[in-house]
């Protein structure tokens, strides 16, 4: 970012053994960062040790200079991310006092060493102030509650923020939270956005995120913002430009238009990462990195001091001999942070190395979609049965709220121009991208193509059931389907000791409106046809695609067709079970 080298900013990352733990330590660092102004302005006004440090000015998050010492406990909580950062150090410079006195007298009144009972006490004018909260969206990962349990914020500080009917983080539900904790006097120590929900693959709008907090900050009320990039932080790579040549590979068509999977929300939004604290990233997750590996990056590497501990044994001077000091973990095996240099090293963080690799997979996702939502939906199996596919991510029919007439046109069109081609002749015969002017109608099925699937390489999606004519509008019964097709295409405990034999994977999990609110649970459930109840899930299925060369083939997108076949073979077999276990002639 120019804006951390022209202040002289410096980031900072470190490897974990997963993201759980890069989570956490975030949010603890978020944590001694809100409380820091307090401590050292109380160590100030009673340690008589800091008193040339009583004409110290900050800066509050509204831009107003100020004595540190004169600033409302509220506007302690609130000054500016890197404010207080650097707050240790202002005072050094500004009063000419010792580094080590003025640390040895903020250690006597930190949260970290007096415990929040003692800091709520002693500084903390209400029970709401010492009662932060950190807002995520309802894709959040459990690692979330699960800190702020072992911070001993408790988790109902966690406040899950409702997401709409694209899985991303509902804006209007974000500021209407903020707006609750301006009037509550509530300070919020993280507004957490997913960059790759693990059930969706869906992109929390960042940008917007960081331009609300802008707007917040001059109402006085500053946060953190941590992106939860386990999932998604390494298709930032996508965006960075090559530096090396095409490898000549037969799947290079795919690489030389980027415009077939990267859109303008994603551009928008990845680009934003540059403005925000703290990053989690997994190497062993979109890394393609066979070890536990997790990692946190801070945007200024000086927030790592929130959260030290140092031992004389392994800290000899300024010199960082080792990460210890600076997170959960001590001391830990090195073949994970070897394994990710190592992969970083021989594949570039770039759009020739890594973005190459998920650019690709990205592209067969939208292959693997086409594939999906055009599936046919009358095959003959016993007592008539057919089956229906809904997929989480909508056509753009759907999310126009087209007539249904309307969605199986779209239906069809996908199927008869994205799925049968092989790579070259979707790019070049299909969407004319190998001419300097593509027709009207290339531009017209280019657009489709980039409007279709999920913001990521995953794909979510349930099976529903019909009997001749009639389709099942029972929920419980569509979940059992899903909820049998997953066992039969995962690997399950075997205790005959086989080597089980799966011709393809899937995960499964399922929407709840606790979780994901009533109006998502509701949509998914018409569109699948089935009626819902108060609180009633849905059980979905989930592909996740991270091949890179699924669609490489000079045949006509044979390694998806088979796919699809397995899926649909499946799941008529599966239904065939139901209708025959609980004697269903109709519905």
């Amino acid at each position: 970012d120019d804006r951390n080298k022209e202040s002289g900013i410096v980031s900072w990352g470190h490897i974990t053994c997963d993201g759980s733990v890069a989570n956490g330590e975030s949010m603890w660092a978020a944590r001694n960062l809100k409380f820091l102004p307090l401590a050292l302005a109380a160590a100030i006004a009673t340690e008589s040790d800091l008193a040339a440090a009583k004409a110290v000015m900050v800066e509050t998050c509204e831009g107003v200079y100020a004595r540190l010492i004169d600033l409302s406990v509220w506007q302690l909580l609130n000054l500016p991310i890197d404010e207080v950062i650097g707050l240790v150090e202002k005072v050094e410079d500004q009063s000419h006092l010792d580094a080590a006195i003025i640390r040895q007298a903020v250690d006597q009144h930190s949260v970290q060493n007096v415990g929040l009972p003692r800091f709520q006490q002693s500084y903390l004018e209400n029970y709401r102030q010492a009662s932060p909260i950190v807002l995520v969206p309802a894709t959040a990962h459990y690692s979330w509650p699960k800190t702020a349990a072992l911070l001993g914020l408790g988790t109902h500080s966690v406040h899950p923020v409702e997401v709409d009917l694209f899985g991303r983080m509902d804006m209007v539900r974000l500021r209407e939270a903020l707006c609750r904790c301006v009037d509550k006097g509530q300070p919020v120590l993280q507004v957490v956005a997913v960059l790759g929900s693990t059930a969706e693959g869906a992109v929390d709008p960042l940008a917007d995120i960081v331009q609300m907090r802008r707007e917040f900050q001059d109402l006085g009320l500053n946060f953190a913002i941590h992106v939860d990039g386990a999932w998604g932080g390494y298709f930032t790579s996508m965006l960075r430009p090559p530096d090396g040549a095409n490898s000549g590979d037969t799947a290079e068509i795919i690489d030389r238009y980027p415009s077939l999977y990267i859109s303008d929300y994603f551009t928008t939004h990845f680009e934003a990462i540059k403005a925000v604290d703290s990053v989690t990233l997994d190497p062993h997750k979109s890394g393609f990195i066979p070890y536990p590996a997790g990692s946190l990056c801070y945007r200024n590497g000086d927030m790592r001091n929130l959260i030290s501990f140092t031992s004389p044994v392994i800290s000899h001077g300024s010199v960082d001999v080792t990460v210890g000091p600076y997170g959960i973990e001590g001391s830990k095996p090195g073949a994970a942070p070897a394994g990710v240099y190592l992969s970083h090293k021989v594949i570039p963080l770039n759009m020739r190395g890594y973005g190459r690799m998920l650019g690709r997979c990205l592209f067969n996702s939208k292959r693997f979609y086409a594939a999906l939502v055009s599936m046919e939906v009358a095959n003959s199996g016993s007592n008539e049965t057919s089956i229906s596919l809904t997929a989480f991510q909508r056509l753009p029919t759907e999310q126009a709220g087209a007539s249904a007439k309307d969605i199986r046109a779209q239906k069809q069109f996908i199927n008869d121009h994205f799925v049968h081609n092989s790579t070259q002749a979707l790019i070049q015969d299909e969407f004319g991208l190998h001419r300097k002017k593509p027709s009207d109608e290339q531009k017209k099925k280019l657009e489709l193509f980039q409007a279709i699937g999920s913001d990521l390489s995953i794909i979510a999606y349930a099976f529903n059931f019909s009997i001749g004519s009639e389709q099942n509008t029972d929920i419980d019964l569509m979940n059992k389907l899903n909820d049998n097709i997953f066992r039969k295409l995962s690997l399950q405990p075997n205790r005959d000791g086989e080597v089980p034999t799966v011709e393809m994977f899937i995960t499964a999990s399922a929407y709840s409106p606790g979780q994901y609110g009533q109006a998502l649970v509701d949509d998914f459930a018409r569109r699948a046809g089935v009626e819902t109840t108060d609180n009633s899930p849905i059980s979905f299925l989930i592909s996740t695609t991270q091949n890179p060369w699924l669609s490489n083939t000079s045949e006509e997108n044979v390694m998806i067709k088979k796919l699809i076949e397995v899926l649909r073979r499946t799941a008529l077999e599966t239904a065939d079970e139901i209708i025959k276990e609980h004697n269903l002639k109709k519905l």
